[in-house]
Formats: structure tokens, C-alpha cells, sequence
């Protein structure tokens, strides 16, 4: 279902949020609470491969197979810290709960996670035990400790006990995010899709820079207890749902108006190669291949010499949001200006940088899977731009 796939994007959730967050009560808003857990749960040697396993390392809420000593030790204090990262602070539901329960008031039982030797090039899977309803691990020794392993595969566990969605994680990839932002915004298509890579966007709703009414710590797990479950309908729905204050579309472009900024480190290796120049000075056209797609979007650096007005107009064939997103270079703070009716001016100092954003943001969210996009979500936004003050 496209509920599922689309959340293929990620569970990346910042955990330096959970230092500061106060602690969340683990029912959904509107339910009764659920009895508190016990201190430590209990083993299921019947999940996996652990029957009559009897070598193993425990912890309250992991047990650890085919591992001991100060491996053993680091992994399962790295899985505690994440458990209580996700769990107690951020209100997730337990790892520990069955998906086949009715309820959150247990039983509890420890995730098993066991350390093999061969998973035909992966480093880490995780299973799920259809008859327990419980998830459980294999990882091999050498990325038992290794959180991007271990605690990533865990995050599918997490995910798995919420009962509705499933989802992934990676490494940031700006050459994918950004070079190929016009791509729909989770985008599943074989070797050439993004959903692996589009996380970060599950990481903005989450650290909530822009201070959405109805975002932030818990903004992912909320979108899944939100779904309308049974139908069809996308993450994007859920989000325009729990988003009491503006819309899906405003999101998604506020998104993409502060991903022209992120790791600047890398801006040289990326493609921004979106426009064509026109004729007449100052207008550009957006080329055929980077019309931007279903909430995708393109980035556009400008090229200015000092203290400046920046102007842009941009006209389209449909609904579109467009904003200047603008940089200090000497403080990093960077300011949004957006574009009414497409059109919009700034004054731009001559420490400052500017880029034009302009996203796919139709009037109406669309029902998609994005493992077989259909021809309304790939059509491409056919959009024209005039600058002053500043060339693209």
C-alpha cells in the first residue's frame, strides 16, 4: 500500500532531541493510558533461531545471541540508550508489545537480536514472528556495536510494533537529495528512485524548525496513528492531518526552501544545473528533465555582486510555492521570503547568498504508490522565471 512504501523514506529521529524532551505518556492522544511496563522484560527464545541457544548476554530489554563480554555489553547499552531515546522519551510504542495485541497493556517480551556469520552482503536484517507478533534481529559480529546497523535495524522493530507502517534509514545523500530534487518526493522507481535517501524531510517534521502547530518530537509516530487506517492513503495525508496549522504543501515547501542551505560543504559536487536562459536578459525557463515532480522541487543558487534587490517572478502551468531563500555567509542564519502569486522581492546585503526554490505543490494531495508512479505525479512542473538583480 502506498502508506507503507512511501515511510520507506525513514526513521531518522534525531536523538540529541531526546536530551532535552520531556518524557511522553506512551498512549495516543484521546486513549486510555496503558499499565506502566516492568523494569525488565521477559526472554522468548521461541522468536528467531534461539531455541536451545543458551549462549547469549541480556539486558532489560534486549537478549543478545552468539555475543559476550565487552561486545556483548556495548551493543546492548547502545540498543538501551536507543529504547529509551525512542520509547520513554519520544512515546513510541514498545519494541517489547506484540503487533498481534489489542492493547499496549503487555505482555512485554525482549527483542532478540543474533549475531551470524553470513546475511548475503547485508550487515544487519530485521525479521518479524508472525505467530508472536514480535520483531527480531541478525547482525553480523563486526557491526554488533555499530548504531547505523543495529539500532537502524531496531528502528524497523519500532516501526514493526506500531503495527501500520514499516520504514528504513541511510546516510544523508545530498548528491541524490539535492541534485535530484525534482524527483517525487519519495520516489521508489528501480535504481533510480530516492526512497532510501528522502529521510531527512522525516527529520525536519521532526526537529520542527519552523514551529508547525502539531510537529516535532512526535510528529512521525503521530502520522502513523493518524492513517486512516484500511484506505490507501499516503503519509502526506496523515501529515496534512496532524498539521493543524497549515498544510501539507506548506510543509513540504518550507522543506525544500531550507535544504538550499544544508551541508555547504559539498555544493560543488551537486547538480543545480535546473534553468535554461531565454532570450530576453534576465528570463530562464526550467529544462525538461528537471521539472520538478509531485513535491519535488529545484534549488537554484543566484549569482549577485554585493548589496543587491532581489526580484523573481515565476510563472507555471500549475499550482506551484516558490521562496528566496536567503544566507548570511558570515553567521549562517538564513531567512525565507516567499513569493506571492509566485512573484516576490528582497534586499540582499553583500554578505549574503540567495536561492530560488521553486516546489511541486499541487492544490491536492494525490493517492500514489511510489514503487509504480503514476503519470500525475510525474508530470513535471513547466514553469518560467525573471530575475533582477541576481542571474541564475
Amino acid at each position: 500500500m502506498a502508506s507503507k512504501s512511501i515511510l520507506s523514506a525513514a526513521i531518522v529521529l534525531v536523538h540529541a532531541v531526546c536530551a532535552a524532551a520531556v518524557p511522553l505518556n506512551q498512549a495516543a492522544t484521546g486513549t486510555v493510558a496503558a499499565a506502566a511496563p516492568p523494569a525488565t522484560f521477559t526472554p522468548n527464545p521461541n522468536v528467531g533461531p534461539g531455541r536451545g541457544n543458551n549462549y547469549y548476554t541480556d539486558s532489560a530489554h534486549f537478549r543478545l545471541y552468539g555475543a559476550s563480554g565487552t561486545q556483548a555489553s556495548a551493543s546492548l547499552n547502545m540498543l538501551e540508550a536507543a529504547y529509551d531515546c525512542y520509547i520513554n522519551t519520544m512515546g513510541w510504542r514498545s519494541s517489547g508489545l506484540s503487533y498481534n495485541s489489542a492493547t499496549d497493556d503487555g505482555p512485554f517480551y525482549k527483542v532478540n537480536i543474533y549475531s551470524v556469520g553470513s546475511l548475503g552482503g547485508s550487515a544487519g536484517v530485521m525479521h518479524s514472528d508472525a505467530a508472536s507478533g514480535l520483531a527480531w534481529l541478525e547482525v553480523l559480529p563486526d557491526y554488533l556495536a555499530n548504531p547505523w546497523i543495529t539500532v537502524h535495524e531496531w528502528g524497523h522493530g519500532i516501526t514493526y510494533a506500531e503495527r501500520y507502517w514499516s520504514a528504513t534509514a541511510t546516510e544523508i545523500n545530498l548528491r541524490k537529495i539535492i541534485g535530484d530534487s525534482y524527483q517525487v518526493l519519495v520516489d521508489g522507481s528501480v535504481n533510480t528512485g530516492n526512497y532510501y535517501e528522502a529521510w531527512p524531510f522525516l527529520s525536519y517534521i521532526t526537529a520542527n524548525p519552523d514551529g508547525y502547530v502539531g510537529l516535532g518530537l512526535t510528529a512521525v509516530r503521530d502520522m502513523i496513528r493518524k492513517y486512516n487506517r484500511g484506505s490507501n492513503e499516503t503519509p502526506l495525508h496523515s501529515l496534512d492531518r496532524i498539521a493543524t496549522s497549515t498544510t501539507a504543501q506548506a510543509i513540504v515547501a518550507r522543506y525544500w526552501a531550507r535544504m538550499a542551505y544544508v551541508f555547504l560543504q559539498q555544493r560543488d559536487s551537486l547538480n543545480y544545473a535546473n534553468l535554461d536562459a531565454q532570450g530576453n536578459a534576465g528570463t530562464y525557463k526550467v529544462k525538461r528533465a528537471r521539472q520538478p515532480r509531485y513535491m519535488g522541487a529545484n534549488v537554484i543558487p543566484l549569482k549577485k555582486s554585493g548589496a543587491v534587490t532581489v526580484t523573481a517572478k515565476v510563472t507555471a502551468n500549475k499550482a506551484f510555492t516558490a521562496t528566496l531563500s536567503v544566507r548570511n555567509t558570515s553567521t549562517g542564519v538564513t531567512r525565507y521570503v516567499d513569493l506571492v502569486n509566485g512573484s516576490g522581492s528582497t534586499a540582499v546585503s553583500a554578505d549574503e547568498e540567495a536561492s530560488l526554490v521553486v516546489v511541486n505543490t499541487p492544490a491536492s494531495l494525490i493517492l500514489f504508490d511510489p514503487f509504480s508512479l503514476s503519470s500525475d505525479v510525474q508530470a513535471g512542473l513547466d514553469y518560467t522565471v525573471t530575475l533582477t538583480g541576481a542571474t541564475a
